[in-house]
């Protein structure tokens, strides 16, 4: 396996890609840290403006770089494309040459209205740390594609240019390779002083994560164990099933009422609070990184070093409130939706929220199923795939 620590940076919507651009640059001089700069560029296609014959008429040098490219996982026609990037990339150009940076910020300063691409994502990657050459490397054995680039792991630093449902968006952040763990360590080590100066320079950290690569032969075992996993997971997870289907769930403490024949009232509704007091006692704790927008995340760690993830979504428009349990480990994770009345004449993993009176019993009914799923469904899961690491982060 091979562990990162991820780095998502905080941009405004006034940040332009010429400046964050220059930023990375100039971070790079400062912390002393050499990367190897890269780009990938496509159309947006349906006879719209070529953003690269813009910029192979600005640049010629970059001609050498156009392909054509179909979108990913679709059968759009091909687009326009160009790319120098090599190694663990799904791209044509086997010959990896340095770009200047002077275009490649010309490039940067374009973007969007000069060269309306499809998506721009610049990389730079291969950065050493230290002495072992393995950063440099993608540690998954399927290359990444240059248009979602998330799934790239190598020490690098990422820009990219996207549209997104409200507009154009910009999106940076680095990943950073940290020392293999034996197995007697129960901390991994931070990274070192070098990445650290760089990290600090590139601006206000928004999220950091733990990011662990299995092998491909971990990758494999776990395949197994998944399919293992899943056969169980069906029977308990209601949204896989017929509403009326027989289910493993004890009798609930609240009988509801069919949701069609109550009336909304004047009366706010926020679940927070009801949910936070109610599971707070069974050893959760509310992640407020992870909430917001009718999203309230609570966890809990096991002494296995498992944790179960609970997911509450709630829409306030429409006052539907609904719960998934993830229990999660070492490469994987299992995903339930959590019931919550043993009535059949309406969806049983989510419930119109009229009033907090409704609210409340909705939520101790998801509790309760929460409790048998603890007991019933986390060790079955916990006999496949085993214990997570004392060092284990999420």
């Amino acid at each position: 396996m091979r562990i990162f620590t991820k780095f998502h940076f905080r941009l405004s919507k006034s940040d332009k890609t010429g400046d964050v651009f220059r930023k990375i640059v100039q971070a790079l001089k400062e912390a002393d840290v050499e990367f190897e700069p890269g780009i990938y560029v496509t159309d947006p296609g349906n006879g719209t403006v070529s953003s690269v014959d813009r910029i192979i008429k600005k640049f010629p040098t970059m001609k050498e770089y156009e392909y054509m490219k179909s979108d990913w996982g679709t059968d759009t026609p091909p687009n326009k494309a160009l790319s120098n990037l090599n190694g663990g990339w799904d791209v044509p150009h086997h010959n990896q040459t340095e770009i200047s940076i002077e275009v490649l910020e010309g490039i940067a300063d374009g973007i969007p209205r000069a060269y309306p691409s499809n998506k721009t994502t610049f990389v730079w990657s291969g950065a050493k740390w230290d002495d072992n050459d393995k950063h440099a490397i993608h540690a998954n054995h399927e290359k990444a594609n240059p248009g979602y680039p998330m799934s790239y792991y190598s020490s690098s630093v990422i820009l990219q240019s996207d549209w997104w449902v409200s507009g154009r968006t910009l999106n940076l952040w680095a990943m950073v390779e940290l020392p293999a763990p034996s197995e007697v360590d129960v901390k991994l080590e931070r990274i070192s002083e070098k990445a650290q100066k760089f990290i600090s320079l590139l601006g206000k950290i928004q999220k950091e994560e733990l990011v662990i690569v299995p092998s491909f032969e971990e990758e494999q075992d776990i395949l197994k164990k998944r399919e293992q996993a899943l056969e169980i997971t069906k029977w308990y997870d209601t949204a896989r099933k017929k509403w009326d289907a027989p289910h493993p769930y004890p009798p609930f403490p609240h009988t509801l009422p069919n949701p069609s024949l109550l009336h909304d009232t004047d009366e706010s509704v926020s679940p927070k609070a009801v949910i936070n007091q109610i599971f707070k006692s069974k050893g959760y704790k509310y992640l407020s990184n992870f909430s917001g927008r009718g999203i309230y995340t609570l966890v809990k760690r096991l002494p296995n070093n498992n944790r179960l993830v609970l997911e509450f979504d709630f829409t306030p428009i429409g006052r539907d409130l609904s719960c998934a349990l993830t229990y999660q480990g070492l490469f994987w994770n299992n995903r339930v939706q959590v019931r919550i009345t043993d009535n059949t004449d309406y969806c049983p993993n989510n419930y119109h929220i009229t009033n907090t009176d409704i609210l409340e019993k909705v939520v101790l009914n998801m509790a309760a199923a929460v409790d048998f799923l603890e007991k019933e469904y986390v060790p079955k899961i916990t006999e496949i795939y085993g214990s997570s690491p004392v060092w284990m982060e999420y």
